[in-house]
């Protein structure tokens, strides 16, 4: 909504309420009973907690309102507006701050110079942090990690029982073990492999390959050493969805370790995020430096995805995630309200303030294109009724005035993360082809079925069937670019594909029909040996190494020779398809057998193999790696790349050193002494009777011993998410995991790539810049970050103490007349606020009567909001998730709470008064759990006559009942 036209609409309507003033204040309910003759002014303030501050310090001596005139939320109240009059007329107006009331700096942006003095009453008493969502979540950790309790697992070795192990996100500190297979058979000593330093074999990390369709998940945070944990410690924190997810553990070493993993806290639901049903389906916010940007609506398949979309741009000075859930609050009234209509090929202005909405027409063309006037701006929110992407086929939708793309810092809502780029084309179906042996040509059998009930052979096709000619491969995501020159391929990164299916690197998988169609020069559907070596020298010739010698090519054909013989099971000399396929599996193998290791190293064909020997044989394969990579002359006296010579001959003959161009070379020396000192040690304690020779039944325990230090043990566990949010993950530095939703972990819910249409969005997530000294970093994590902060400061009774000073400074600063009166009340009003502090601490302090009774002083709680008298009073809330304290939960969410209850052992369940009741009573009904109420006052009591200090004490003798104290 555009600000001057609101300026015109206050102005207009304060003439026609002006007259109604005197029973507007008469009849408001929210406002105190003052007599007006005696009120020095208005006061206006934005939740029930402050209003207590207010009638706290100033009495009966001004006429205080409410911004709301009905009990809901703070967080998801939106002024009407008669409420913005009331402000306007308003001599202070109060709000807590910290991102509780997200409706706060759009409103007193739209009124502008109208806008009565404002006050943020959030503040902290000396000594005392405000508290943030993640140094909390860390200082929990620390602590939990540091004194447990403590609960011993143990891995399992393979993933697909990962949910054999199940951990949750509780105070609980695991300690870890790896499944370790005992080795020691005749007489074979298990090895200490603490020596094998995984410095040794860091080049071995392929486990991405292993998980194909579930990758990884990237922490989006990692802190190290944080204080308080243990030495040496790392904590990892991602954005994790509800579900089972596994944790795989490299174990360069078998050994214990200890890991906690807790959620953070962020607040309850809000109830107006449902983006599929809401006013908008689509929202990001960008950081751009440019006056002016390009949006543009291209035709999809051949047409628009719809004829105009309505956009709502609102400027903002802190572009981050948090401020985009913030600004959502004004968003409906701008996008279902008067929108001005953009043609093709005009411009988006003005973009007030406040936030202005545009209704965009495409033309006929494929591309239409908007211009948005982006003077002065540093960021803009964006709220759009259409996915941007569902107008995207050939461009990005955002440019700058240069034609640069513009990415999001934050987005949320359909057709991001994974959609985009896909437009609407249906990719990944499995094709095939139906083969003839016998002539080795395809026919026209389009099914697998038909195909083999005609004799022939059902081959898929996976070699990218809508290409013709070469192509450029993007390995990351499995798609193919639109980069047509090899150079321009590989300068981006990507992989340059040949039309004949290879890389110019590494061959595609090999299959048996694969071999067959290659090798099979009499098409007799068998392969002899002269065939298969035939095939093979043509393919090494067409990938040769010009620095291989004779000899190599004289073991290599030894070498597949053997396994050829080994795969001939009927001796006939030709390898059927079966038989082909136990080729490829021994050619495959990454674990040799003795008598494969025996052809390729045994030099002197005495059927042992020394030191000496194997050696060679291990080296010559890691230069043959080397030699993939672009090789340079480095000077070792200089620490430079010696660019005159590029032959290894005239390199070497300068007495300097020819190796690869990627990484340091003292750290390659470095790693090749310390791999060739780790393969000796495994193979002298392999070297039984200690000749320096390795028989074939050493040479079997070796084998066995170099594969477990090259690809070290894994471990497998699941971890059980109840709630979407960031969950910190503990854990030493020298322990590496990786993080993967499980299989069928996600049922029933939307496969996000990361933050798509969440409903859990922190209510009171704010980047507010705060310059009180109170205000500082917690545990000195986040200096370079805005943090997100929790506002329910006010729990805290010394919190609420210091607040009531900011609220005296700021009445008497507009009422002088009362000021004295101010200071007697708020004195009188810190006393009790005192005495609060002091009654928590007998019942929950070092010494008071929990802490001497020996009770647990652990709570479960259906609203994260208890930070401050967590950490103030030393009390454990576990928050019970899927019930909500406002909403009314689903009966899935109603029954995720019961399971919940009846896993942990729950006894007394702590809910805010407004928890939906009928929910509440069904949980009783199911489980037999107590309910307890908490009062967080982020709504006015059910009970008129309750105010803070009361509802406060009833919670003191809540909390004591419940943990039985």
């Amino acid at each position: 909504m555009n600000a001057n036209w609101k300026r015109a609409m206050l102005a207009s309507l304060i003439l026609i309420f002006s007259s109604l003033a005197g029973c507007l204040d008469a009849g408001n309910d929210a406002s105190t009973d003052t007599d007006s003759g005696a009120s020095l002014g208005v006061v206006m303030v934005s939740t029930y907690h402050i209003g207590e501050l207010v009638k706290g310090i100033a009495g009966d001596q001004v006429t205080m309102e409410y911004m709301s005139q009905d009990n809901i939320p703070v967080h998801d109240y939106e002024p009407s507006t008669s409420d913005l009059i009331r402000l306007q007329n308003a001599d202070v107006f109060f709000y807590h701050g910290l991102g509780l009331e997200p409706w706060v700096e759009a409103t007193l942006s739209s009124l502008g110079d109208d806008a009565p003095t404002s006050i943020e009453v959030h503040t902290m008493p000396d000594g005392q942090d405000t508290l943030d969502y993640e140094g909390v979540l860390v200082d929990d950790l620390c602590k939990t990690l540091a004194a447990g309790p403590y609960e011993n697992i143990e891995l399992v070795d393979e993933e697909e029982h990962a949910d054999d192990v199940e951990i949750h996100a509780e105070y609980t500190a695991y300690n870890v073990n790896f499944h370790v297979e005992d080795h020691d058979e005749e007489g074979h000593d298990e090895h200490d492999e603490d020596d094998h330093d995984e410095e040794g074999h860091d080049d071995h990390d392929d486990h991405d390959e292993g998980h194909e369709g579930h990758a990884h998940i990237e922490a989006e945070e990692t802190i190290a050493n944080p204080e308080g944990c243990p030495s040496d410690s790392v904590i990892s924190i991602f954005n994790l969805e509800e579900g089972e997810y596994v944790l795989e553990f490299d174990a360069d070493h078998p050994e214990e370790f200890t890991m906690a993993v807790l959620k953070m806290g962020g607040g309850h639901a809000h109830h107006h995020h449902d983006h599929g049903d809401g006013p908008f389906e689509w929202a990001g916010i960008f950081s751009v430096s440019d006056s002016t940007h390009t949006w543009t609506m291209e035709k999809v398949d051949g047409s628009y995805a719809d004829p105009s979309m309505r956009v709502v741009l609102i400027p903002t000075d802190a572009p981050t995630e948090e401020t985009m859930h913030t600004l959502e609050s004004g968003v409906e009234a701008l996008i279902e309200g008067d929108c001005a209509v953009v043609e093709d090929g005009e411009t988006m202005t003005p973009i007030a303030a406040g936030g202005s909405c545009f209704e965009l027409h495409v033309g006929t063309g494929d591309i239409s294109t908007f211009t948005m006037d982006t003077a002065g701006m540093s960021g803009f929110a964006a709220y759009t009724a259409h996915s941007p992407y569902e107008f995207e086929a050939t461009q990005h939708y955002l440019k700058d005035s240069q034609g640069n793309d513009v990415e999001h810092i934050a987005e949320e809502g359909g057709g991001g993360h994974g959609d985009h780029g896909d437009h609407g084309e249906e990719h990944g179906d499995e094709h095939g082809v139906c083969h003839d042996m016998a002539d080795h040509t395809n026919n026209d059998i389009d099914n697998e079925a038909d195909c083999e009930a005609g004799g022939f052979m059902w081959m898929e096709d996976d070699d990218h069937d809508e290409h013709e000619g070469d192509y450029c491969h993007d390995t990351a995501s499995h798609t193919n670019t639109n980069h047509t020159t090899e150079e321009d391929c590989e300068a981006a990164g990507h992989m340059w594909m040949e039309e004949d299916g290879h890389d110019g690197h590494h061959d595609e998988e090999m299959t048996a029909e694969h071999m067959i169609e290659a090798f099979d020069a009499d098409n007799d559907s068998h392969l002899s040996w002269n065939e298969f070596w035939a095939g093979m020298e043509a393919d090494h010739d067409d990938h040769h190494d010009e620095n291989e010698t004779h000899d190599e090519d004289e073991h290599m054909e030894e070498y597949l020779m053997w396994m050829f013989n080994q795969s001939d099971m009927d001796v006939d000399g030709l390898l059927n398809m079966t038989e082909i396929n136990h080729l490829i599996e021994l050619m495959e193998s990454d674990v040799p057998t003795p008598e494969q290791a025996l052809i390729m190293a045994d030099a002197n064909d005495d059927d042992h193999i020394s030191w000496d020997e194997f050696w060679n044989a291990w080296a010559s394969e890691d230069d043959h790696d080397d030699h993939h990579s672009e090789m340079v002359c480095y000077d070792m006296s200089t620490h430079t790349v010696d660019a005159s010579h590029t032959t290894e001959s005239d390199c070497e003959a300068a007495g300097l050193m020819w190796t690869a161009a990627s990484g340091g070379d003292d750290d390659h020396d470095a790693h090749d002494d310390h791999e060739e000192e780790m393969v000796m040690e495994i193979f002298n304690e392999s070297d039984m009777d200690g000749d320096g020779l390795l028989n074939m039944s050493e040479l079997e325990h070796f084998i066995e011993d170099l594969d477990a230090w090259e690809n070290p043990p894994m471990g497998y566990m699941t971890l059980h998410v109840e709630a979407e949010g960031e969950y910190g993950f503990a854990h030493p530095a020298d322990i590496e995991f990786h993080l993967m939703m499980a299989e069928g972990g996600h049922e029933g819910h939307d496969d996000h790539a990361g933050h798509d249409d969440h409903d859990d969005h922190d209510d009171h997530g704010d980047e507010d810049e705060h310059d009180e000294d109170e205000e500082g970093d917690h545990d000195d994590h986040g200096d370079e970050e805005s943090l997100n902060f929790d506002p329910h400061s006010w729990l805290n009774p010394l919190a609420f103490k210091a607040q009531v000073t900011v609220v005296q400074d700021a009445l008497a600063a507009a009422f002088p007349s009362g000021a004295e009166k101010f200071q007697s009340n708020a004195d009188a009003y810190s006393a009790e606020l005192t005495a609060l502090d002091a009654a928590f601490n007998a019942a929950f302090g070092e010494d008071g009567t929990c802490s001497a009774g020996g009770q647990e002083k652990t709570v479960a709680a259906n609203h994260n909001a208890y930070s401050y008298i967590a950490v103030q009073y030393d009390i454990q809330f576990v928050t019970v998730h899927g019930l909500d304290p406002e909403g009314e939960p689903s009966p899935e969410d109603v029954a995720k709470v019961v399971n919940f209850i009846n896993e942990e052992g729950i006894s007394v369940l702590f809910v805010e008064e407004y928890t939906d009741q009928s929910s509440v009573q069904s949980i009783v009904d199911e489980t037999g759990v107590e309910i307890k109420i908490l009062y967080t006052m982020e709504m006015a009591p059910s009970d008129s006559s309750d105010d803070y200090v009361s509802m406060m004490s009833k919670n003191i003798e809540n909390l004591a009942d419940g943990m039985g104290c």
